[in-house]
């Protein structure tokens, strides 16, 4: 009998390892400011995805973790580090912050940011994590690819 328990908790444990749970993070205070907050691309950036998978696609700057450091259509549909490049958005592209979500596993905790561009009529979502820091428990925009974008008559030092 004992040992019987024994290997079901084994089994128990290494199905769970591989399980993730998100939590939606919209309302925490650390993250509620971010909502509905719209950024503008300083430089052209890839969309991409996770292997061949067209679903769970997110924007990537150039020249991180193997990517091209020039943002080409000649590199289109190439896989870098297991990251296809299926499109270039450009320099001055509006995005919006929709939501932000943390994902835990067994192995690390990661931050899902779903990013809307104000030009795409579709209602496609794209995960913007990649476009911010999210070091110190905070997301910081990383200021090398995107600004905050003014809306008419608030600052910058506003938002």
């Amino acid at each position: 009998m004992k040992i019987k328990l024994l290997m079901m908790a084994m089994v128990f444990l290494i199905v769970s390892a591989g399980c993730a749970s998100t939590t939606i993070l919209d309302e925490h205070p650390n993250y509620k400011p971010l909502i509905g907050k719209k950024y503008r691309l300083l430089i052209d950036c890839y969309f991409a995805s996770y292997g061949s998978s067209s679903s769970n696609q997110f924007v990537m700057p150039p020249g991180i973790l193997g990517v091209p450091k020039q943002c080409n259509d000649s590199f289109l549909g190439k896989t870098y580090n297991n990251k296809t490049l299926i499109g270039i958005v450009k320099k001055g592209s509006i995005l919006k912050i929709n939501s932000i979500k943390s994902e835990v596993s067994f192995e690390s905790q990661s931050f899902i940011i779903d990013i809307k561009f104000s030009n795409d009529s579709s209602a496609k979502i794209y995960d913007g994590t990649w476009l911010f820091d999210d070091s110190n428990g905070k997301l910081t925009p990383l200021k090398d690819y995107i600004a905050a974008e003014e809306t008419p008559g608030q600052s910058s030092a506003e938002q």
